[in-house]
């Protein structure tokens, strides 16, 4: 079935990013926030998820008259509402940029899309072949953020990231902060983050599923650190994680001292 506003990002022509083009948009935008909501329940059958991003950011243009972008590739993009106005997504969105004029000097952007599976770019399925498990992973280096969720997808427009994901039940959560709750949602669970400190978009990471894990809860100072691993690999989880443990925190500890500043996480979690 075709979708009304559907754009197949593999037979568009990405137009990617050029050094010029980055340079022009760090001049002109400073980005403050990302609030991302993902829901993964639609991997347990099939191969799609969506996402719904809000971003707050600043235009440095003083009469509005530039025009800009944000990266985006998706199946299908079903909102766009840029400052309480609501945009046609046939209109701005070419399957890959998202196209931005008449900016404020502060502006909120939302964006709401459906996902395919990135079969390892972006945010990806895998089933273990042992038991038919299914688990989503992230890999957004060096510019596949954009296929998870809208975003100005290039390392020096950081920003904080507010990250809440919706997963089946009975699945464990981890990005790059710890969580700040977990509750059902409908047939599933939510489960929301604290809020990371500025990072660049390739560098945010969600993982799930069916997890075994092993944590350190830490204390005096220490934060915790987990070990997380398919349920067909529970014993070699439970063998492996102490030395895991016991190595990061003589890293997090050695890189410390050596640069003068502590990590910035509130955890620490291997998958």
């Amino acid at each position: 079935m075709e979708e009304e506003n559907a754009v197949d990002p593999e037979r568009a022509a990405d137009p990617g990013l050029t050094g010029v083009e980055a340079a022009q948009r760090a001049a002109l935008l400073t980005v403050e926030s990302y609030a991302i909501d993902l829901d993964l329940t639609g991997f347990v059958t099939g191969d799609t998820f969506t996402s719904r991003t809000v971003v707050t950011f600043d235009c440095h243009d003083a009469d509005g008259s530039v025009r800009t972008w944000l990266d985006l590739i998706a199946a299908e993009v079903t909102r766009v509402r840029l400052n309480g106005v609501e945009l046609d997504p046939d209109e701005v969105w070419t399957g890959h940029r998202l196209a931005l004029t008449g900016l404020a000097a502060r502006n909120e952007l939302e964006v709401e899309a459906r996902h395919a599976d990135g079969r390892g770019r972006g945010l990806s399925r895998s089933v273990d072949p042992t038991d038919g498990s299914v688990y989503a992973w992230t890999q957004f280096e060096p510019f596949d953020a954009r296929r998870a969720f809208a975003c100005f997808d290039q390392p020096d427009l950081k920003a904080t990231f507010r990250i809440s994901v919706l997963t089946p039940a009975g699945w464990t959560c981890v990005s790059n902060m710890s969580v700040v709750e977990r509750a059902p949602d409908g047939d599933g669970t939510r489960w929301v983050f604290a809020e990371t400190p500025r990072l660049s978009t390739y560098l945010i990471a969600v993982c799930a599923g069916p997890f075994h894990t092993v944590t350190n809860p830490g204390g005096d100072g220490a934060i915790p650190v987990s070990v997380h691993g398919r349920k067909s690999l529970a014993a070699a989880v439970e063998e492996t994680a102490p030395e895991y443990i016991e190595i990061t925190r003589a890293g997090l500890r050695y890189y410390g001292r050596q640069f003068g500043a502590e990590f910035a996480g509130d955890s620490y979690d291997y998958v």
